[in-house]
């Protein structure tokens, strides 16, 4: 929708028929209600301009829209519906605010998106309509200032006949000289849009866009010769424009897409950008929340089989890129050198007060100015490259970032040429995946540099999978726990599998729980081979990014149920939770596997170590796991001493409908009890569907979480192994056991020394346990070994053991139980004095270990996280030998490979921060046994803080998860 003046709408509003049916559901029409204020809805930097003297300010206005227009894409034979209401919607804001001073100046047909000139009084007012999502500023925009084919072998495919034939690449930028003999108009240019002048005619006035779309598509300096180019005018001729106008422009590719995209629009290059804030360097992670407006353009445009290439810019920032290349589903690109070239000085840049100086540029070294973060993408050339400019000449070093995305926007245009039924998130694959790792020294962030050949093998080789899977995640949330500690929920999605992966991702909202939790429904996304994505607030990305209309602020949670379709194999994809709050310096919290269908039960559920004093309390939470059908559920607790039990009011428990989540808290539980330790049975009273279970202890004073997972019954009578007990100086071990037998039964526990020698066995105790009891034993594990303190209190230091226990009665063999253990660690520092952190961690069958690989996910090296990796034999008899792999979950690339590693009988070993030679920021690690025959186990341990020392330290448990690779 095009409108230059502010009064059309209203006049066209005024002009219509008094009554008339709108041609979408009128029920789109009601308003949602939105909790958010302004505060939460406006940039902070705009709310600032209030009563500031002057005129009207220019803001972008993302609207909320219901869930039925939300789904509708371009390609959508019901676009016109779509359309249709985002033009009455901008007529009733527009409506019912122009009384206020605010008019508007553009409105977009596909982009959910209004352009408005408002008093900066009005701006609350505006922001606190339901009808609205976001306002911000109409930020600045700017381009981004040996020829790189050889570099990445395009000469290759174009001798093999691959030039990107039948594919247009869609450069937003200055415009493009169509009259260069390079780019001729018609056979090699399509003059598709001026968003500057609004004349039709997208002449480039500056000749950076001529210099984009020559390195992209050129007859002679082009990578994808055989491919054209569509000129989009957003910058004017000075190389400058905005937010609005490069929406403009991207809704005109979108229209034309719309239109049976008559043009074979399939990539967008956008060498341009800024800066979100103005005063600081950016950021790590995506910037989807904060710019909602080209989230949703770029959104539209993936659904339509377009991939948007951008450049990652040129501040020399090594924590953050430019916008729009920090939004999630863009290709950000950084650059590199495609030869040697003289040393050369760069000016004063926004990371770089003096500028910075590259001494002696060598080929695939990255320049000094490249922007670089967990964001990036992949890394292309050229500085500096030889290009066509306006007027019919070249410049000769056109470089920076925005060199490298067209490099990059011409493989991917050969890939489309190559292969034109693939789709953005296969191409975005190829291309991330393969290449030259280049690792840089300025922040260890590893990149592949692109490889075009490599890229197209990729893209013919790799399957289309038809594997699929479905995880539930118990819960994800956002609320105020005990003291006004904020529990907020970071997902962590990975597809281990060499395909890409669609997925499908269901919430629903606790509203039996939380009187403002809402926003049920489903929204889409898709995973990279190899791709490991970790979303710092589950719900803040379903809201913000996705669109689900949750409403803002705290007291929101609720399950989310993953369809993973087109996986290489089912058990490929993870999802994991890690729930923190902010404590003392840093964080602590927990960490949860979504559930597999085998995580679930039709008849009843144990769990054990659950305890309520004046440390610790414990909370316990049901899910309906089930996607139709009712379930109504028991919990009954026992003493820790087996001798009595209680059970939970039914009042607390309703009938939960499928997807529901309720948890009961402590004082309802244990305390309502008057048990300081108990199990729990959780059982079915009525209905058909599935159901899970889990528990929860938390410090009452650091509000450190341990997560205790429900299971079906104790073992089968065979030996369980605790992968560690530890007595340090720093760190002391738990010990919980639990006999859910109806008769007594003596607890073997057989020790073994991982670490301080002399290693090997070091005895077997024998703890008695009643019918149905439990024991917690604290900390001095040794005392039944060696009664002499002297001697406890030397060993404690060192001490590190891996623990085999079996539970046997007076007559007949083992019988079924359960054990687990606490590891923790007093606060110290400036957490001294503010309780302990640690993690919980069950014993696993001695049997249950993996035999050919096992995967550890969600693992992070980041400035507040760290990752160890440990291994661990179960077996008591056989020794095994294993190698471990850590795969970059940017990149979906292998990193490294460990030496050997032999673990003995019980053995176990640790790799501290086992990411950071790897120079990967967030990945997962794929054990394999090397040796013929053996068994073994691992899991990952998730610390607040990147080194020791740091921040709580506090640490959450992620179980490794055995896999069955096909022969």
């Amino acid at each position: 929708m095009r409108i230059h003046a502010a009064a059309s709408l209203l006049a066209l509003a005024l002009a219509a028929p008094a009554v008339s049916a709108p041609p979408f559901p009128a029920e789109w029409l009601r308003t949602t209600p939105d909790a958010r204020g302004p505060v939460e809805k406006a940039d902070s930097q705009l709310l600032s301009k209030q009563g500031a003297a002057g005129g009207e300010i220019e803001v972008l206005v993302t609207l909320r829209l219901p869930d039925g227009a939300r789904s509708i894409g371009v390609l959508s034979a019901r676009q016109p519906v779509r359309r249709a209401f985002l033009r009455r919607l901008g007529e009733d804001l527009e409506a019912e605010y122009v009384p206020f001073g605010v008019h508007l100046a553009w409105a977009y047909e596909n982009v959910p998106v209004l352009l408005l000139r408002v008093p900066a009084d009005a701006v609350p007012a505006l922001a606190g309509d339901p009808r609205v999502e976001r306002v911000r500023l109409n930020g600045k925009v700017r381009v981004l200032d040996a020829e790189g084919e050889a570099l990445m072998k395009v000469p290759e495919l174009r001798a093999a006949g691959v030039e990107g034939t039948g594919v247009t690449v869609a450069v937003i930028d200055t415009g493009i000289d169509y009259t260069h003999p390079e780019l001729p108009l018609g056979t090699k240019v399509v003059n598709l849009y001026d968003a500057i002048d609004h004349d039709g005619d997208a002449m480039d006035g500056y000749g950076h866009g001529t210099a984009v779309a020559g390195l992209v598509a050129g007859l002679a300096s082009g990578v994808a010769r055989g491919a054209k180019v569509a000129a989009v005018r957003v910058l004017d001729d000075a190389g400058f424009g905005t937010d609005a106008q490069v929406i403009e422009g991207l809704d005109a590719v979108l229209s034309s897409v719309a239109a049976g995209n008559p043009h074979r629009i399939r990539v967008v290059n956008m060498s341009l950008g800024d800066y979100l804030d103005k005063t600081k360097p950016p950021g790590p992670g995506s910037c989807d929340a904060e710019v909602p407006d080209y989230k949703a353009a770029f959104d539209l445009l993936s659904q339509a089989g377009v991939l948007v290439v951008a450049a990652s810019g040129n501040g020399g920032c090594t924590n953050g890129i430019v916008l729009p290349a920090c939004v999630s589903n863009t290709l950000a690109v950084g650059a590199v050198y495609d030869g040697p070239v003289d040393p050369v000085f760069f000016r004063q840049r926004r990371c770089l007060p003096s500028g910075c100086v590259d001494g002696s540029p060598a080929a695939d070294q990255i320049p000094c100015y490249s922007d670089s973060s967990d964001r990036l993408d992949v890394l292309a050339p050229s500085d500096c490259a030889k290009a066509p400019w306006k007027g019919g000449g070249t410049i000769p070093c056109f470089n920076g970032t925005s060199a490298a995305a067209p490099y990059a926007s011409g493989v991917a245009a050969l890939l489309f040429g190559a292969e034109p039924l693939r789709g953005p998130a296969e191409v975005k694959s190829a291309m991330r995946s393969t290449g030259t790792p280049i690792t840089d020294a300025r922040n260890g962030i590893t990149r592949n540099r692109l490889d075009a050949p490599a890229a197209l093998a990729s893209l013919r080789s790799a399957p289309q999978g038809s594997a699929h899977a479905e995880l539930l995640v118990p819960v994800v949330l956002d609320v105020i726990g005990l003291g006004g500690a904020r529990f907020v929920s970071e997902l962590t999605l990975t597809n281990r599998g060499t395909t890409a992966a669609r997925l499908e991702a269901t919430y629903t909202a606790a509203t039996g729980v939380f009187p403002l939790a809402g926003g049920s429904g489903t929204v889409v996304d898709s995973l990279s081979p190899g791709e490991q994505r970790v979303i710092p607030d589950a719900i803040s990305w379903l809201r913000a990014s996705k669109g689900l209309p949750i409403p803002a602020g705290s007291g929101q949670a609720g399950t989310l149920r993953l369809g993973f379709t087109g996986l290489s194999l089912p058990d490929m994809a993870a999802a994991r939770v890690r729930t923190t709050a902010a404590s003392c310096n840093g964080a602590a919290g927990l960490s949860y596997p979504a559930w597999t269908t085998g995580e679930t039960a039709a008849t009843s559920l144990q769990l054990f170590g659950l305890r309520s004093s004046a440390g610790e309390r414990t909370n316990l939470a049901v899910v309906n796991a089930g996607t139709e059908g009712s379930v109504t559920l028991k919990i009954v607790l026992r003493a820790g001493d087996g001798r009595s039990t209680y059970e939970v009011p039914s009042s607390l428990l309703p009938p939960l409908s499928p997807g529901a989540w309720r948890q009961v808290n402590d004082v309802d539980l244990l305390r309502a009890a008057g048990f300081t330790d108990a199990t729990a049975v959780v059982t079915r009273v009525a209905g058909t569907a599935p159901f899970g279970a889990y528990a929860v202890f938390n410090d009452n004073l650091s509000n450190d979480g341990s997560y205790v997972p429900a299971v079906a019954s104790g073992s089968g009578g065979e030996a369980l192994v605790l992968p560690v007990v530890v007595e340090t100086t720093a760190f002391e071990s738990e010990l919980v056991l639990f006999n859910p037998a109806a008769v007594p039964v003596a607890a073997s526990l057989t020790y073994v020394e991982s670490l301080a020698a002399p290693k090997g066995t070091v005895g077997t105790v024998t703890v008695d346990l009643g019918p149905g009891q439990q024991k917690i034993l604290p900390q001095d594990l040794d005392a039944p070994l060696d009664a002499r303190p002297a001697a406890r209190a030397a060993r404690r230091r060192v001490v590190c053991r891996t623990l085999s226990v079996v539970f046997t009665p007076s007559v007949g063999g083992p019988v079924p139980g359960l054990a687990g253990a606490k590891t923790a660690a007093a606060g110290t520092g400036a957490c001294e004095g503010k309780g302990s952190f640690g993690l919980f961690y069950t014993a696993i069958p001695a049997t249950s270990g993996a035999v050919v690989e096992a995967d550890v996910d969600g693992l992070q090296q980041t400035a507040t996280t760290r990752s160890n990796l440990a291994l661990f034999n179960p077996s008591s008899a056989n020794p095994v030998t294993v190698q471990y792999e850590i795969w970059d979950g940017a990149t979906g690339a292998k990193a490294l490979t460990s030496p050997p590693i032999v673990l003995p009988p019980l053995g176990w070993t640790q790799f501290d921060r086992v990411l950071l030679g790897a120079a990967v920021t967030e990945g997962y690690v794929r054990i394999r046994r090397t040796s013929p025959a053996g068994v073994f186990s691992a899991y990952g341990v998730l610390n607040d803080g990147s080194a020791p020392g740091e921040r709580t330290g506090d640490g959450s448990y992620v179980a490794g998860v055995p896999n069955f690779p096909p022969d």
